[in-house]
């Protein structure tokens, strides 16, 4: 039973064409358990000697109703690739007509990401389960001889013997070795080890960085860990931060607890609090952390319960501090206002001094529903200023909200007020509508399982990166990034996947429609399934259905380049052509390519990424060179062109001037590193950094070496001379110039 539905969208670069809906049977006596992306697993229904079964989405049944509840849940797809399935007293790595692809069998593998498996058996003697690594195939690339091997992070699998890690790179092959005790998994651009009972950190180089001397550290954020003196860490203990190079940045000695590194110049601290209530006969403990911060080398107290948004150099705050050593609540003062950005107060509207653990339940609920962020010089409050106690019975927050000045003054002009108010209202989250929600409502349509994404952000337009519950995964509508499937139930019409979103229609059964709120698949379903990497299930007339759709993503044609310039003849506006992406996975890594008609092109296509997950590479390929960027910066494989470049703008060149600047571009550290890492492995690379042309000012990513250089400005084409200096690095093979 076939549904024509040819459909086509375009978006930034790409041509998405859906294809046909297919439905296809299940087999006799067969009914829906699980989703598993490119299988179902399928059970037969029976109540006392319930069983399950294996099926691909030709509806064919590649087991037999012979999985127990405690195997089938080990059944798992490696994306399209492959598939473990039950193999006598084992497991083996199939495809999905249900073939093994050898004939090894394992008693447990593990996905390892990057297109890897860690596949163990038992020794027979000792009952230990030793693991080898395996391409996604099972194909073992190693001897069985790994206690653990953990999941590719950051570029590298960490696998572990009893006294020594060995490292793997995405080429499968070992990076470097290290002779430690423990290793976790590699996080922005570093790995933090045990050595006999003391911690220390290492790069993706092999270099080891901070010398094992600490009794616990966290993972790398922004180039620096969080350190404490206490074994197995927790919140309740101090703490401090040191950098990559193990300096103290934080002494532990300053007694700060629960440390956060927010970004490269703010490090958060918390104490948590603990209030007691009882409900009924029932004692109940509320756990409330109070956050202060670390600004350079500034330390405010972890007081505030509550900051709000920070708008015309004002923000809320609700803070609240006690004589008595946390966490239980005794009492203390409350104190709720507004400041600067500094953290120095400017106006308080409640400041108190709580008598008991009733008091502070009064205050601290306050928060943006209360206290709204200044706009056009006034904000919107509504909390009772005084005492607090004469409004015990009643509630502290005020019924009526009104509004005050950056001075603290309440507001009597009416004609402000109300249109103060207005904003207020309008921008209430309690207030605003989603327009596609609104559309569903009109139309008579709902969506029971309805969730927002945990994390979205573009990466190129409408090429977005979300997070639910699970892993990151990229999607290609906006629409995805509003809609999210329940993770832990596969029934229901919530979700949207593959330009589809399941839906109730008006007359309670299911159906999907596309972006646009029109069916696709009309409402005929009693029952249905989220989609999941382009299939669902769905029942009907009960009769058990898979629901296929195709999807192609196609490149799409661009526009040509332009570029204005202000009245010194400086490059103001670069206007270039966007091409379409051209997208491949290799060895667990992803490539998106194109091509451009110059290195100009290709530099502003890169630059207009806004961010790029880790193993992903965009490469742009011109008759000058290939130039291309990752998560740290610019890089390249092969040299470009220096001189006598293809420039689409020239504007009169005549004689060489002298750049500028020459200056990094991301995260320099590790694009050093990673360049290091590189010619260690025999591999061309050249650091990339960006010239500011003495003519032009347009910041062109240029291949450098040390000394005396001259390079052509991509956009005039004028010759500039610039020089840097020698760059080491240190790596476990030794020192390598950059």
């Amino acid at each position: 039973m076939m549904q024509n539905n040819d459909q086509n969208q375009t978006i930034a670069g790409f041509d998405i064409k859906y294809g046909e809906i297919e439905t296809v049977p299940f087999p006799a006596k067969a009914k829906p358990k699980k989703n598993l992306g490119n299988v179902f697993v399928v059970t037969n229904g029976k109540f006392f000697s319930e069983r399950y079964a294996v099926m691909n989405l030709h509806g064919e049944l590649i087991t037999d109703f012979v999985l127990k509840d405690d195997s089938f849940e080990k059944v798992k797809c490696f994306g399209a690739l492959s598939i473990l399935l039950p193999q006598g007293d084992g497991w083996s790595v199939c495809d999905f007509s249900g073939k093994p692809f050898s004939g090894n069998i394992y008693d447990d593998v593990v996905e390892l990401k990057n297109s890897y498996l860690a596949v163990g058996k038992k020794n027979p003697q000792t009952r230990k389960t030793l693991y080898a690594l395996a391409d996604i195939y099972g194909n073992p690339k190693t001897s069985f001889e790994y206690i653990k091997i953990d999941a590719f992070s950051g570029g590298f699998a960490v696998a572990k013997q009893e006294q020594r890690v060995d490292i793997f790179g995405n080429n499968g092959k070992i990076a470097f070795s290290l002779d430690c005790g423990e290793m976790r998994s590699f996080y922005n651009g570093y790995a933090v080890f045990n050595k006999n009972g003391c911690w220390g950190a290492v790069d993706t180089t092999g270099r080891v960085t901070v010398q094992p001397r600490f009794a616990w550290l966290r993972d790398s954020e922004y180039d620096r860990f969080c350190y404490c003196d206490v074994a197995n860490s927790t919140t309740a203990d101090n703490m401090g931060v040191i950098d990559a190079n193990g300096n103290i940045v934080l002494d532990v000695s300053k007694g700060l607890k629960d440390l956060t590194i927010l970004n490269e110049s703010t490090i958060l601290h918390r104490v948590t609090y603990v209030r007691e209530a009882t409900q009924g006969n029932e004692r109940i403990l509320y756990r409330i952390p109070a956050t202060g911060f670390v600004i350079k080398d500034k330390i405010t107290d972890a007081k505030y319960l509550y900051i709000g948004e920070e708008r015309e150099g004002l923000m809320a705050f609700v803070a609240y501090t006690q004589t008595s050593d946390p966490p239980l609540i005794l009492n203390g003062q409350f104190t709720i206002g507004y400041m600067d950005s500094d953290f120095n107060t400017v106006f308080t509207l409640v400041d108190y001094k709580t008598k008991d653990s009733f008091d502070f339940g009064e205050l601290q609920p306050c928060d943006s529903k209360h206290l709204s962020p200044f706009i056009d010089g006034l904000a919107v409050v509504q909390i009772q200023q005084g005492e607090v106690r004469a409004f015990r019975g009643s509630t502290f927050f005020c019924p009526q909200p009104y509004v005050i000045d950056k001075k603290g003054h309440r507001v009597t002009d009416a004609a402000a007020i109300q249109t103060r108010l207005s904003l207020h209202v309008s921008n209430s989250e309690h207030t605003t509508k989603d327009p596609i929600a609104d559309t569903l409502r009109t139309k008579g349509l709902s969506v029971p399982f309805l969730f927002l994404r945990k994390t979205c952000k573009p990466l190129a337009k409408n090429f977005w990166s979300v997070q639910d519950v699970g892993e990151e995964r990229f999607v290609f509508s906006s629409l995805e990034t509003i809609f999210s499937r329940s993770e832990t139930n596969d029934y229901g019409s919530g979700g949207y996947s593959c330009g589809l979103l399941g839906v109730n229609g008006a007359n309670g059964l299911i159906g999907f429609v596309d972006e646009n709120v029109d069916f696709v698949v009309k409402p005929i379903y009693k029952e249905a399934s989220h989609f999941i990497d382009n299939a669902a299930w769905a029942m009907r007339d009960k009769q058990w259905f898979i629901l296929k759709r195709s999807c192609e993503v196609l490149p799409t044609p661009g526009e040509s380049s332009k570029v204005q310039y202000d009245a010194d003849e400086k490059a103001s506006i670069v206007e270039v052509k966007q091409g379409s992406w051209s997208f491949q996975t290799k060895g667990g890594s992803n490539y998106y390519s194109q091509n451009a008609d110059s290195l100009l092109d290709a530099a502003e296509i890169l630059k207009q990424i806004i961010s790029i997950p880790p193993q992903t590479y965009y490469m742009v390929d011109t008759s000058d060179g290939t130039l291309g960027r990752d998560m740290y910066g610019f890089f390249t494989e092969a040299p470009i062109k220096t001189s006598n470049l293809r420039i689409d703008n020239p504007s009169g060149v005549s004689e060489s001037v002298q750049a500028q600047s020459l200056m990094g571009f991301g995260n320099m550290v590790n694009n050093q590193n990673s360049v290091a890492q590189q010619k260690n492995y025999g591999q061309y690379a050249k650091l990339i950094l960006m010239m500011k042309c003495g003519r032009c000012s347009y910041e062109s990513p240029i291949e450098t070496v040390a000394g005396e250089m001259e390079r052509q400005c991509y956009q005039c084409g004028t010759i500039n001379q610039t020089r840097r200096g020698a760059i080491s690095v240190y790596t476990a093979q030794g020192t390598v110039e950059v």
